[in-house]
């Protein structure tokens, strides 16, 4: 039943949460300073409304960032960890120029702990939304094992303890893909709009995620083949939902869009 289904979908969040929070610094990437000090900028951009300033790397990086972002808030309004004038002082370290000063260094790593957190949920969410997705297309013992291979997989969970952009950015392309999957299934708009959703995700993180929309479009060719009446409408209809979905996402979550679209786009295609 979908509450066993739920409860199944719990479980495996508290895992990949736990997992993921042990000895958070034991491991740190030569570049996860780079991520605090743009998360701290996105953070403060989004606080004084200058929305060119969430374009802080042509990756782009938008979800690393919101997560990144979002963690230093929590602390700086929940816990009192971190402090406003904390966040205004690594802002003002210049990349990547200064990156690898002891002084500079010091300071992000002082950040990075109360950085990495919302990562972690993210991830832990990509796992427990793949066995949600897994469910409409194996059954629950099968669904079961595979979002738990997920959740314990050793190169994966040391991937997505990183304030970074690889594990995200594959955990969301798997939603896109398995949500695809689903309305291949079985034609539905909400399948179609979630994995349209998911690829822009993922493409807001690594500019990779725009393999997506070849890969979404041959499933929908794929389904709407499997229909023998209205094939082309039923195509042109999903590929319009799935599109439509993309860009709203896309236009929601990362403000530089707002003021200069084709800049941001360029600095993503520049990166390819």
């Amino acid at each position: 039943c979908a509450l066993y289904d739920a409860l199944l979908a719990l479980l495996l969040f508290a895992v990949s949460v736990a997992l993921r929070a042990v000895a958070p610094l034991a491991v740190v990437s030569w570049d996860e300073p780079a991520w605090v000090l743009r998360s701290t900028r996105f953070l403060l951009a989004l606080r004084s409304g200058d929305w060119a300033q969430t374009l802080q790397t042509g990756h782009p990086g938008v979800t690393t960032m919101w997560t990144g972002a979002l963690s230093l808030n929590w602390h700086r309004l929940i816990t009192g960890r971190v402090s406003l004038a904390a966040l205004q002082s690594v802002a003002r370290i210049e990349f990547p120029e200064q990156v690898q000063d002891a002084a500079a260094l010091r300071e992000l790593a002082a950040l990075l702990p109360y950085a990495k957190p919302g990562i972690w949920v993210a991830n832990a969410l990509i796992v427990a939304a793949a066995y949600l997705l897994l469910r409409r297309l194996l059954p629950r013992r099968m669904a079961w094992v595979a979002g738990l291979a997920l959740a314990l997989s050793p190169y994966y969970t040391a991937l997505s303890r990183l304030l970074h952009l690889d594990a995200l950015a594959a955990g969301l392309m798997l939603l896109s893909l398995l949500a695809a999957l689903a309305h291949q299934e079985r034609p539905q708009t909400w399948a179609i709009a979630l994995s349209g959703a998911l690829a822009a995700l993922a493409t807001l993180t690594r500019s990779v995620g725009l393999f997506m929309a070849p890969v979404a479009a041959m499933l929908i060719v794929w389904a709407g083949l499997r229909r023998p009446q209205r094939r082309v409408r039923v195509m042109l209809s999903a590929a319009g939902i799935w599109a439509a979905a993309a860009l709203a996402t896309v236009a929601l979550l990362w403000p530089a869009v707002w003021v200069d679209p084709l800049g941001a786009v360029q600095a993503v295609l520049n990166l390819l």
